[in-house]
């Protein structure tokens, strides 16, 4: 009987001991994950910071007009082409070639927006992209100066703020005085899993184009929710997916004929 009950704590010393080497794997398996994600982040926004630097550079944007022609003879022939697609490939084809001069859009944003800054020029040739890690509402209207000061500051502006901090209403219509109702603004809603006051955030984005004409909303808060897949580990960051449906989102709003301040079409 001795016998038997010693056999049985073994037994049972053994079960715990594997079931503990599981739990520890387990344990350190989702930090590694989480570090090969923020690794692969790091190399994104490094990759996308040096591109858009290129294209800030003197003679990397196109000016105003150029090609545009030949981009519409381009589009349009891919209209002809897609007259046969499905109905969901019209209408997407519809987006991409309403007439936009991409060459006249200006982009400042966070670290969000530095993710998806690559598939954003893809989609939106020509337009100019000023997107940092870490920017604040508040870095906003020193930043806008120096960009008309550059001559960079253009017709159409996008801003992508919020992430890294809530702002109040004061801060976000003090930009909007600076850019002026001469200017289409569209602000980009903010998300994050984990983002204790992007509710608050978005709130503020809403008040401000219910009270600015010139002020569309983009609503990423409300596309992302339904594809969690497009992130990464933190919640905000997009990884490749992601970046696409981010950049394809803008162009479509952006495309639209007829945009309502809450982002969807009249």
């Amino acid at each position: 009987m001795r016998r038997i009950r010693r056999k049985l704590r073994i037994a049972a010393a053994w079960i715990a001991l594997v079931l503990s080497g599981v739990g520890t794997v387990g344990i350190l398996a989702a930090p590694a994950k989480d570090r090969q994600s923020e690794k692969e982040l790091e190399k994104v926004l490094e990759a996308n910071r040096k591109l858009i630097e290129t294209k800030l550079e003197k003679g990397s944007i196109p000016e105003q007009g150029e090609n545009s022609e030949e981009q519409r003879t381009s589009e349009s022939e891919e209209s002809a082409a897609g007259t046969n697609r499905t109905e969901d490939g019209k209408k997407e084809d519809l987006a991409k070639n309403t007439a936009v001069d991409w060459n006249q859009v200006t982009a400042v944003g966070d670290s969000v927006m530095l993710g998806a800054a690559g598939a954003m020029l893809e989609e939106m040739p020509g337009c100019v992209i000023d997107a940092k890690e870490s920017r604040q509402a508040y870095a906003a209207p020193e930043l806008l100066k120096e960009l008309n000061t550059e001559g960079k500051l253009k017709d159409t502006v996008i801003l992508a703020l919020g992430t890294n901090g809530a702002f109040e209403e004061s801060e976000g219509q003090a930009i909007l005085d600076y850019l002026g109702t001469d200017r289409t603004v569209y602000w980009v809603t903010v998300y994050g899993t984990n983002l204790s006051y992007a509710a608050k955030v978005n709130r503020v984005i809403e008040s401000l184009a219910e009270k600015n004409e010139n002020l569309k909303i983009i609503p990423w808060d409300q596309e992302v929710s339904k594809h969690p897949e497009w992130l990464y580990g933190d919640g905000i960051h997009v990884n490749a997916d992601g970046q696409k449906g981010y950049a394809k989102l803008v162009r479509e709003i952006l495309s639209a004929p007829n945009v309502k301040n809450d982002g969807k079409n009249f």
